[in-house]
């Protein structure tokens, strides 16, 4: 029985540091803005926009984004994949508190030599003003020529929904 506990002490410990995780200490500081894409830079986002995911378009091998507005706790985007994906109950929550305020999008990205690398903040405004919530459009390929193969769509540009 008491192997059973140290064998759970063990496990818990280790599964305590890996979700641990590493701080940026000392990031190098670069003098320009990170090259993401869609290029969501100096833009006015809607209140209700669902969020605004993207690549970063930067050589490395791990990357972490911080998403915040002054004085709120930031959203951390951290792993090795250079697409961030926002939550959207986190980014709903940010934009409502951040409501006229400037939104800001911190990039650090890891290079070969395990060295972070810190960009400039892309500096972004919420608007105090809503979007329609909806969007209607006609799907077509362009290399069909008969009525039949298109579609009427609607999103819902809060949520990502599609009908």
């Amino acid at each position: 029985m008491k192997n059973h506990w140290v064998i759970l002490l063990i496990v818990g410990f280790f599964i305590g540091i890996a979700s641990c995780r590493m701080e940026i200490v000392d990031p190098l500081e670069t003098a320009r803005i990170p090259e993401i894409f869609p290029d969501y830079t100096n833009i006015l986002i809607p209140v209700n926009i669902a969020p605004l995911n993207f690549r970063i378009n930067e050589p490395g091998t791990e990357y972490e984004t911080r998403i915040y507005v002054d004085k709120q706790k930031p959203i951390i985007i951290r792993g090795k994949d250079p697409v961030v994906s926002i939550p959207i109950k986190r980014w709903r929550k940010i934009l409502k508190a951040g409501n006229g305020l400037p939104l800001f999008f911190e990039v650090f990205v890891r290079n070969n030599d395990g060295i972070w690398q810190k960009f400039q903040p892309i500096k972004n405004e919420i608007s105090t003003e809503r979007i329609d919530s909806h969007l209607a459009y006609r799907l077509i390929n362009t290399g069909y020529v008969l009525w039949t193969t298109l579609g009427i769509y609607q999103r819902n540009l809060e949520n990502f929904e599609e009908k």
